[in-house]
């Protein structure tokens, strides 16, 4: 094996090609994949903050869903119990209304009853009359 001037030549090419390549080509490379994973870190990080938030939302929205939905129902029930008050009172004033309506009429038939028999009795003392006056003057 020889040793002659085309190694340290081809020796100096290679460094030089190096160095420039490193420079030109090697270290812009390393650069834009460190920036690629540090972008994709960034957006996993970025992702990881949506998503917590996401999580923390949905979590609040669940809370004030079932107070809304609970707060709905107590509402609903309140409506219910004044409502089926209501109606219980509007049915015993109702009733009181008929049961007054009807003593009412009670009292005012006994009363034209009362009437009508008291006509009827004078009428009937007036009719007995008449026929023994009729059975009177007929034999007479």
């Amino acid at each position: 094996m020889e040793l002659n001037g085309t190694l340290f030549i081809q020796i100096f090419i290679f460094v030089i090609a190096l160095l420039w390549l490193s420079k030109s080509l090697f270290i812009p490379i390393i650069r834009l994949f460190e920036e690629r994973d540090r972008r994709i870190k960034g957006a996993k990080i970025e992702s990881d903050e949506l998503n917590n938030e996401a999580q923390e939302k949905g979590h609040r929205f669940d809370v004030e869903y079932k107070k809304a939905k609970d707060k709905a129902r107590e509402f609903l029930s309140h409506m219910k119990q004044t409502s089926e008050k209501d109606h219980a009172e509007r049915l015993n004033k109702t009733k009181t209304e008929a049961h007054a309506k009807l003593d009412q009429s009670e009292r005012e038939l006994k009363e034209q009853s009362q009437q009508i028999r008291a006509r009827l009795d004078t009428d009937a003392a007036h009719l007995a009359t008449k026929i023994v006056d009729t059975l009177v003057n007929r034999h007479a």
